[in-house]
């Protein structure tokens, strides 16, 4: 294990709306890694009204619990990126999706070159079992039109697991609250700092799927078209 690793400050942060099925095992996982590790680091999570005892589960695991009435992805994250104490920040999904011991690899990665930012490519690696063959296309076709509008080459636009220098947030003036955040955020910084995707396994969910294809693959096309016309 790098020490720098070790020394550094890191906020994990995840929004959070009724994952009780499945956040104490998340919590855990990472937990897992900060011990193995010895670095010093925050578990941040964000409900996002959430009805079920997310929330309660959360803070006995030890996690920071923060309460975001404004409903969307992306004002759950800018809740918690507000938070965090972190001179690094770690963003992963409450629903077990993501592995923190790939997010652990990408922090690492990007301690040794010296990026700003390293986001997941789950396209990589496809699991057919979490991530359907519509899922799929879907995301081939989102990446596909965002690198057309914005020329950009980012492999998975909605990837949602990300590792970043804290202080870009400083720069980058998010404020997309729903679906576009994910697109939002990895935009503004593959225009401005050293960014780079690694390659993240993408486990089936714990709980209900709340992905509705069509209404948010409407939501996210809906942001590539305002970003491009009013400019980014």
């Amino acid at each position: 294990m790098s020490k720098d690793f070790v020394k550094n400050n890191i906020s994990f942060v995840l929004p959070c709306l009724n994952e009780e099925t499945g956040i104490k095992d998340c919590i855990l996982r990472i937990q897992e890694v900060i011990d193995k590790s010895g670095m010093s680091a925050e578990i941040i999570v964000v409900d996002n009204g959430s009805i079920d005892k997310s929330a309660d589960i959360a803070q006995k695991m030890g996690a920071k619990v923060f309460f975001e009435p404004k409903k969307g992805y992306g004002n759950a994250y800018k809740k918690g990126f507000d938070k965090a104490t972190g001179d690094f920040i770690i963003a992963l999904d409450a629903d077990g999706t993501y592995s923190p011991k790939d997010a652990e690899k990408m922090f690492l990665l990007l301690l040794e070159k010296d990026l700003d930012f390293v986001s997941g490519n789950r396209l990589k690696n496809i699991n057919k079992k979490s991530m359907p063959a519509k899922i799929v296309f879907g995301n081939y076709l989102f990446s596909l039109v965002f690198n057309i509008l914005f020329f950009t080459w980012i492999s998975d636009t909605q990837s949602g697991v990300w590792v970043f220098k804290r202080k870009i947030l400083d720069d980058i003036k998010l404020k997309d609250g729903g679906m576009g955040f994910s697109s939002e955020i990895k935009l503004k910084v593959c225009k401005k700092y050293k960014f780079f995707e690694y390659p993240v396994s993408y486990s089936p969910r714990y709980g209900d799927k709340k992905l509705n294809v069509f209404k948010h693959g409407l939501q996210v096309l809906r942001y590539f078209l305002k970003q491009r016309i009013e400019g980014y």
